[in-house]
């Protein structure tokens, strides 16, 4: 069986050629809108329809170009109609990525939102203000100031036994009783507060059990301290008027062997400042006697 060549030139010529792919020049210019409106990553959620949408086949990229000589509505929007629509996209959408760009600020100093401006401002108040102490002069502590210090040779009496330093004191405390008598004795009578705090420590382990030492820390420690300080300055003039001179500044103990009673370190917690200006604000904004009116809350002493 052999087809009839003349059936076949017939249906050759009846056969409709296929259309070219021609975008209204109103959806275009929508397009083109959208572009613009849309942030960047609507666009590459997009692109992938795009390509199947607007992918051109073999048949296609063979077809014949507009004349040189005929611009369409299209042309003169600026969107060819016989280029691949996602290339198209993705050309646009570094468009308008450098345009944003062009817009952004150059990078420079970090903006601080307004609360941590004034507190930094406030920081270098108190930086500006604060008073640091030791029991020797250092780099930020000046040597009048070593008054303000646990080590610092103060001479007090409680019940009739003299305290050479609050350190002297604040160590003989965590043996008072008869079970601890004889170190108490030896940290009263030690020459300076050093030696004092080294017998204290030395004898730690072998007195007292794990409940002892934690109601010592948790219950007892800062109220021996805040005694021996006010006992300092109540028996010592001068030095009493030297820390109402302070007046507010922020007394901070400028040392690091220790996070808890100094200040220094960053994460220090700086006790004994705070302990001396507790006890600087209760001189003055309370009378008669300030002494008297938190006395009550100290221990008493063996």
């Amino acid at each position: 069986y052999q087809m009839d060549p003349n059936k076949k030139a017939k249906e050759k010529e009846t056969e409709k050629p296929k259309e070219e792919f021609q975008m209204p020049p109103t959806k275009v210019k929508k397009l083109n809108e959208e572009i613009k409106k849309h942030p960047q990553d609507d666009l590459e959620e997009d692109e992938g329809e795009n390509d199947e949408s607007y992918k051109l086949g073999e048949e296609d990229q063979d077809s014949p170009h507009p004349s040189d000589g005929e611009l369409d509505a299209e042309d003169e929007l600026g969107g060819p109609n016989d280029i691949d629509m996602a290339a198209y996209l993705r050309f646009r959408e570094k468009e308008i990525a450098a345009e944003k760009g062009a817009h952004k600020k150059k990078p420079g100093k970090r903006i601080l939102p307004e609360e941590d401006i004034k507190d930094e401002e406030e920081e270098k108040k108190v930086e500006e203000k604060a008073i640091y102490f030791s029991f020797k002069p250092t780099e930020k502590g000046k040597e009048e100031n070593c008054y303000l210090s646990a080590y610092f040779s103060s001479p007090f009496k409680v019940k009739g036994i003299t305290y050479n330093t609050v350190q002297h004191y604040y160590q003989a405390q965590k043996y008072i009783g008869e079970s601890g008598k004889e170190i108490y004795n030896k940290i009263v009578a030690a020459e300076d507060p050093f030696q004092a705090k080294s017998i204290s420590k030395e004898n730690e382990k072998n007195f007292g059990d794990e409940n002892y030492w934690k109601e010592w820390r948790e219950e007892r420690k800062l109220d021996v301290m805040r005694r021996a300080i006010k006992e300092k300055f109540e028996q010592h003039s001068d030095l009493k008027k030297k820390i109402l001179a302070t007046s507010s500044s922020p007394l901070i103990e400028d040392s690091s062997c220790n996070n808890y009673w100094n200040g220094t370190p960053i994460d220090s917690k700086n006790m004994l400042g705070k302990l001396l200006m507790e006890y600087r604000d209760c001189l003055l904004y309370t009378s008669p006697s300030p002494r008297d009116a938190t006395l009550s809350r100290m221990p008493s002493s063996a």
